[in-house]
This record gives structure tokens, sequence and C-alpha cells, in this order.
């Protein structure tokens, strides 16, 4: 920062501050007992608590939808599909044959036995 600044005069504290506020809460939560030191102490401090806490970071991610929108989603696949299935079947059935429904055999009439050749 001081190469950006150049030889421009500036309050050494308020400098201080001003850098402090630009790094990540969490770093600045440390450097807070370190204020005293110089500022160089300070920014090699901040990065070398970046460079720790880079590797150790890890990402969440929030879920914005809300349960119930899954929910009804679920609920109306239901629905689709019992209607695709109940179609389905309709048409399943309006298309194989149907079954001829057996006749009750006829009771037979006793058979005559004129001839005695005839068990």
């Amino acid at each position: 920062m001081r190469e950006v600044i150049g030889l421009r005069t500036f309050d050494g504290g308020l400098f201080k501050q001003l850098v402090l506020s630009k790094l990540p809460q969490q770093v600045q939560a440390v450097l807070v007992s370190f204020q005293k030191n110089a500022l160089d102490e300070l920014a090699a401090y901040a990065d070398r608590i970046i460079e720790i806490t880079k590797s150790s970071t890890t990402e969440v991610f929030s879920v914005k939808e809300k349960p119930h929108t899954t929910q009804n989603d679920i609920t109306e696949l239901c629905h689709t599909l019992t209607r695709y299935l109940n179609f389905r079947n309709d048409h399943k059935r309006s298309h194989t044959p149907r079954r001829i429904t057996s006749r009750k055999r006829s009771v037979s009439r006793p058979r005559e036995t004129d001839n005695s050749d005839w068990c």
C-alpha cells in the first residue's frame, strides 16, 4: 500500500485502521491484540493468517428453495404418475381380447342301452 501512496504524507494511525478494516473479519479478530505493532508486522501476520485459513476454509452453501415447494413437486409427480398408470391400464384393457365366458356343460341325458353290445 505504501507503494501506491508514494511520498505523500498521512496519519499513520488512520492508515493502519484503513488497512485493518479491509481485512476479513476473522483476520481482524486475531490482529486486534497486536494493534500496537508496526503496520509492516501486522501485514505479515495478516498474510500468514490468510494463508493458513485458506487451506482449512470450508465453503458452505445455503439452500434458498423452500422444502414445501419440493413437497409440492413430489405430490404433483405422484398425481401425474397415477393418471398415467390409470390411462395405461384402461388402454391396455380396451386392446386385450375379451375372454368368452365359458358356458356350463349341459347335463347329458342318460343313454339308452337298447343294444346289449354296448357297455
